[in-house]
C-alpha cells in the first residue's frame, strides 16, 4: 500500500503572518514608551520591552528638559501665589490646592 503526503499537506497550511500595521499596533499597545517587545526567555523577560535608543537617558528630544532649573533641595517651600495649602496625609507634607 502506498501512502501519499499530499493532501496532509494541504491541510497543515502556513498560519498567515500578521500584517506590518497589525505588528506596529501590538508593539504600540505592549510598548507605549517606545522599545520593541521581546519573547520570554527561560522564563524571564516575558511581555516586557527592551528600551528603545535613549531609554535611558539618550534620547535628544528629553536631553536637557530641566536645563535652567534649581536642583532639588528636598525641602518643603510656601505655597505659590493664588493656592492654599491643604491638609495632607502625609507628615510634613503640604499639598497646595486652588483658593
Amino acid at each position: 500500500m502506498i501512502m501519499l503526503a499530499g493532501p496532509a499537506l494541504a491541510q497543515r497550511a502556513a498560519a498567515p503572518r500578521p500584517t506590518s500595521a497589525a505588528m506596529e499596533a501590538a508593539r504600540r499597545y505592549l510598548c507605549p514608551h517606545g522599545g520593541t517587545p521581546q519573547r520570554a526567555v527561560n522564563g524571564r523577560r516575558g511581555g516586557r520591552c527592551v528600551p528603545a535608543t535613549g531609554g535611558f537617558g539618550d534620547d535628544s528630544e528629553l536631553r536637557g528638559w530641566d536645563t535652567g532649573l534649581p536642583a532639588p533641595n528636598r525641602a518643603q517651600i510656601p505655597c505659590p501665589v493664588g493656592t492654599q495649602a491643604a491638609p495632607s496625609a502625609q507628615p510634613g507634607a503640604v499639598r497646595c490646592v486652588p483658593g
